[in-house]
């Protein structure tokens, strides 16, 4: 039986959120304004992917990227709560599973 990351995780997770059924950044932007759960996880997935996000347009989606883009180890970060109540959330679900 294969082992869950959290990578894996978000993927699944954005996908069951999302309208458009993807985990695709560029699908997400679209309905980030009218969809707030897919932002987190979308913006830990980028991060963790090293996903390019300069091109999106969400006004949310740049903010949630502005305060994960210095991180060097998002996993790390989120283990010594040293990221926002969002995002600890997001990572405290993945081991309730």
């Amino acid at each position: 039986m294969r082992k869950l990351t959290f990578k894996g995780y978000l993927k699944q997770y954005i996908k069951e959120l999302s309208a458009c059924g993807s985990f695709c950044l560029k699908k997400i932007d679209k309905e980030a304004d009218r969809n707030f759960r897919v932002v987190a996880l979308s913006m830990l997935l980028a991060q963790l992917t090293n996903a390019k996000v300069e091109a999106v347009q969400s006004q949310r989606l740049k903010n949630a990227f502005d305060e994960l883009k210095d991180v060097k180890d998002v996993e790390a970060a989120l283990k010594e709560n040293q990221l926002s109540e969002e995002y600890e959330k997001v990572y405290k679900s993945f081991f309730l599973l």
